[in-house]
């Protein structure tokens, strides 16, 4: 798939993640990505429906002038449920590598890049990098509120998984590839580590000085959960079975069902960053 935009860079590496609405994730998600100052990319579909979120970024241009905020519009590549999605962010990729970009940062909308020096990553010889996936859970067994986008992460959620099914952190499912560099595109639709397993060898050699996280945070609110759900039903007709949440009461189901037994205290370093990051 070819895309043909042309936008300003500031910086030799930018982070992205392609959006289509407006919710609890996306300020927790630009919040995160302005502390690594760099360019950040926001692929957005469905355009003509997010004045909100498009709103939302001129005002936080305003408070960051400094930092590059750059909106795509990929309304026009048909439906992200029916495409090719490898192709689909294979070709963006591409076009990101051609505008000058050395070092692209890609996380799906409703996960956080958590790490202590992304420019560590970048100085690596290798052209990809794979993070550690911890996932952050609404513990319903300890009645946490529903999230409040005006008060601290930290304040309203303290429990997670290294996985869905109650693996070990090493085998953590939402571990997932997120650094792209030296022209290396996506070649699986999920980008899981454990998709590439080829490709992970010489990424394991690394005497890595810290951790690289992907925070996962579908399961953080059962509020937001039911949203999104009815968001997707109202944007594509479809939303995958998994995902299908008619009220709160289901969406808490499967939390105690996948989540609630093996759920952690939230590590201390992702804690530190969280915080530093003022989420």
């Amino acid at each position: 798939m070819k895309f043909y935009f042309n936008i300003n860079i500031n910086n030799q590496s930018c982070i992205c993640s392609r959006f289509d609405r407006f919710n609890v994730f996306f300020p927790l998600w630009l919040q995160n990505a302005i502390n690594y100052k760099i360019d950040i990319v926001i692929f957005l579909d469905k355009f003509n429906l997010n004045d909100e979120l498009i709103n939302y970024v001129k005002k936080f241009q305003k408070t960051y002038k400094d930092n590059l905020i750059t909106i795509i519009n990929v309304s026009d590549s048909g439906n992200i449920n029916e495409i090719n999605n490898v192709h689909f962010f294979s070709g963006l990729f591409q076009r990101l590598y051609e505008l000058g970009y050395k070092n692209i940062v890609y996380t799906d909308p409703d996960e956080l890049l958590i790490t202590e020096d992304l420019n560590w990553y970048f100085s690596q010889k290798i052209d990809h990098g794979f993070s550690q996936g911890f996932e952050i859970v609404h513990n319903v067994q300890k009645n946490e509120k529903h999230y409040d986008g005006s008060l601290k992460l930290l304040d309203q959620r303290n429990y997670g998984v290294w996985s869905n099914v109650g693996l070990e952190k090493k085998d953590s499912s939402y571990s997932k590839l997120v650094i792209f560099k030296k022209g290396f595109l996506p070649k699986t639709r999920g980008r899981h580590a454990t998709e590439y397993t080829s490709f992970k060898n010489s990424w394991d050699k690394l005497n890595r000085p810290f951790e690289l996280y992907t925070l996962h945070l579908r399961e953080m609110d059962v509020k937001t959960m039911v949203e999104n759900y009815k968001k997707s039903m109202e944007l594509y007709s479809f939303c995958r079975e998994s995902m299908t949440f008619e009220n709160e009461e289901s969406a808490k189901t499967r939390i105690n069902r996948w989540f609630t037994p093996n759920l952690v205290d939230i590590p201390t370093d992702i804690k530190n960053i969280i915080t530093k990051h003022n989420l």
